[in-house]
């Protein structure tokens, strides 16, 4: 509805119910074609005008080609193993599914994928930028109002005046440098992620039974898949291409964790890549067959991480209840060496954390179980065990364990540390230990016996003074309560004269133990001095 202001008064108007609008108006039609042509051409600054130019003479065919977005595809393997089988292989086929979302059909094209994970981003080549500006104010010339002057004094004469100009230059750079423009931004988009195996996807096309299996070519940072035939696939639809069909090296193997099972291992298979090339990731469905020629049953789902040629990884698909493992960790140290320099005695300390798995399996067949012993920061493995291999967090210890029976083995870790001892604190008990030592050298367990014979000394001297000041300490508590007593009772009465009589014996006693205690501090000190001398003149190196 248009309301209009016209010299007949206001008019209104249902445009749905007009066949036509005309403007008599020439000024003001033209008005509305500016605004019309303005609209169009706003719409159109998103699109650009891309000119190809060709150089050479005659006719010819030219082919232009350009990229556009696509799903990731999906790669998806069945691995069939027999329960039992020492052969060491099993069978291996993988698909790659793809998916045409290009809003057109694929009719005979050329299919190459690639796996890998290169870098990848967008950037906004056609969208205009600017550098923003600062905003400076506007120098305004307000009213001036002088300060009230205190008074002056004479200026010191080292103040020169290149002096004040340096201040000043100084002060202009930093107001410049706060001032300044910042770097140019670029806009980018995040990195396109991995898609999801779909569980449901439209239409999806298995490939006909002629088709061949993928041609793999390994280059620097990924691997090809080129087909050699002409792929149709409509628009919606996917469609599943072979990339492996082989036999490949397997090993049925129980992988233990402690943090995923605390009792059992994981049923898994150790897959082997002995092909020339490198298998994508992907999820792998597990079949199993009693025998060779039996039927196939489904054990599980594994996950397929990146496997290099001449790699292996882990498949674990179930969990093995016919394996338990009992964990039993420990902790000790043992001593391997030291020296002896200025009275300071360094030993070489070997600390160890052992774990002793015992496992039993009940199968009627036996069973390679291997161990994930976690991986400690500064600690190495000190076990010698065959066939050890390392993860970045855990070693992987197999252990071949007979049907019907039980197998203990023992996990040793080691952290090799230094401890610093000052021979005259150490303890008695600790020197006696030390002494007793067989991991020690000869030489440092007989200075260290010769040792606890210098510090017994000094401590049967220390338990004599201990002693005598205890008798010291009682005394003086009884003196204390005699000169209590003293001032309860007059001064003239058998009473008072036979407490001052007591306190003077006690005296005596009091004088007699203070002489027996500095004499025995000085047989402990020259005891101490003997062990200082001793410590001292010690020099043993490892």
């Amino acid at each position: 509805r248009v309301n209009l202001l016209t010299e007949n008064g206001l008019v209104s108007v249902v445009l749905e119910q007009s066949g036509a609008v005309t403007f008599r108006d020439a000024e003001v039609q033209a008005q509305i074609d500016r605004a019309l042509l303005a609209i169009a051409e706003n719409r159109r600054q998103d699109r650009r005008q891309l000119a190809v130019n060709l150089f050479g003479q005659g006719q010819r065919d030219i082919r232009l080609g350009y990229v556009v977005a696509a799903p990731l595809w999906k790669s998806s393997y069945r691995l069939s193993v027999v329960e039992g089988d020492d052969s060491g292989t099993a069978q291996l086929t993988g698909w790659a599914i793809l998916e045409n979302m290009s809003g057109q059909d694929w009719d005979e094209v050329e299919l190459v994928v690639t796996s890998g994970n290169p870098v990848t981003f967008r950037q906004a080549l056609y969208e205009s930028y600017y550098v923003d500006r600062p905003a400076i104010p506007v120098e305004v010339l307000g009213r001036v109002l002088p300060s009230v002057d205190g008074g002056s004094v004479a200026m010191d004469k080292s103040v020169e005046t290149g002096q004040i100009r340096e201040e000043f230059a100084a002060r202009r750079s930093r107001q410049f440098a706060s001032g300044s423009m910042g770097a140019n931004s670029m806009v980018m988009a995040a990195s396109p992620m991995a898609a999801e195996l779909d569980q449901a996807m439209p239409e999806t096309a298995m490939a006909p039974a002629e088709v061949i299996a993928a041609e793999s070519q390994e280059a620097a940072t990924q691997v090809v898949f080129r087909y050699p035939e002409p792929v149709t696939v409509t628009s919606g639809s996917s469609i599943m291409l072979p990339i492996i069909a082989r036999d490949v090296a397997a090993e049925q193997v129980a992988l233990y964790n402690p943090n995923t099972h605390a009792s059992h291992p994981l049923a898994s298979v150790k897959l082997t890549n002995d092909g020339e090339t490198s298998l994508p990731p992907g999820v792998v469905t597990l079949y199993a067959t009693a025998e060779s020629a039996g039927p196939a049953n489904f054990a599980g789902d594994a996950q397929l991480s990146p496997l290099p040629a001449g790699d292996s990884r882990l498949l674990s698909f179930a969990l093995d209840q016919q394996v338990s493992v009992v964990r039993d960790p420990k902790f000790s140290e043992r001593k391997v060496g030291g020296s002896i320099i200025d009275g300071i005695l360094r030993l070489n300390v070997n600390q160890l954390s052992e774990t002793v798995y015992k496992i039993e399996n009940t199968h009627p067949r036996s069973r390679t179980v291997i161990l994930e012993h976690p991986k400690q920061s500064g600690w190495d493995l000190a076990s010698e065990i065959e066939g050890v291999e390392e993860t970045n967090t855990a070693y992987r210890v197999p252990v071949t364990v007979e049907a019907e029976s039980e197998r203990e083995i023992t996990v040793t870790l080691m952290r090799p540390i230094a401890q610093r001892y000052e021979l005259t604190s150490i303890d008695g008990s600790l020197i006696a230990t030390f002494a007793a030592a067989r991991t020690l050298s000869e030489e440092l367990r007989q200075v260290m016996a010769t040792l606890a014979t210098y510090k017994q000394r000094v401590e049967d001297q220390r338990r004599v003074v201990d002693g005598i000041q205890n008798r010291l300490d009682q005394r003086s508590q009884d003196q204390e309560r005699v000169r209590r007593l003293l001032t309860s009772v007059p001064r003239d009465s058998d009473l008072y004269r036979r407490y001052l009589s007591d306190l003077n014996r006690q005296e005596d006693v009091v004088q007699r133990l203070q002489t027996e205690r500095y004499d025995a501090e000085q047989i402990m000190r020259e005891a101490e001095g003997e062990l200082l001398a001793y410590a001292r003149d010690l020099e043993i190196n490892p």
